[in-house]
């Protein structure tokens, strides 16, 4: 993936992980695929992926004046999976 090519971070909501039956399941994914590509993009900067993603993020930014923008890809897709309650659509409208 590169650089996230021009610092795109790519990211799809309708991938749903192998059985997936809850929202934590679905959303641990999302945050572990965005640190391994980032450590993949960032090899030199030595990321410690036990940090919050967001942490991470600044860090680069802060490090390497690179910045981000999100693509979010059918973000609205966690709301027809059969785990999401009203109260994770608020919850993930947060994230």
């Amino acid at each position: 993936m590169g650089r996230f090519l021009n610092s795109i971070a790519p990211y799809e909501s309708s991938k749903i992980p192998e059985h997936c039956g809850d929202y934590q399941t679905y959303i641990a994914r999302i945050l572990d695929g965005i640190k391994e590509d980032l450590l993949q993009a960032y090899p030199e900067l030595n990321i410690d992926i036990s940090r919050a993603v967001w942490d991470i993020f600044l860090d680069i930014f802060q490090r390497t004046k690179d910045r981000f923008i999100f693509v979010m890809d059918e973000r609205d897709a966690v709301f027809h999976m059969p785990f999401t309650s009203e109260e994770i659509q608020r919850e993930y409208l947060l994230f």
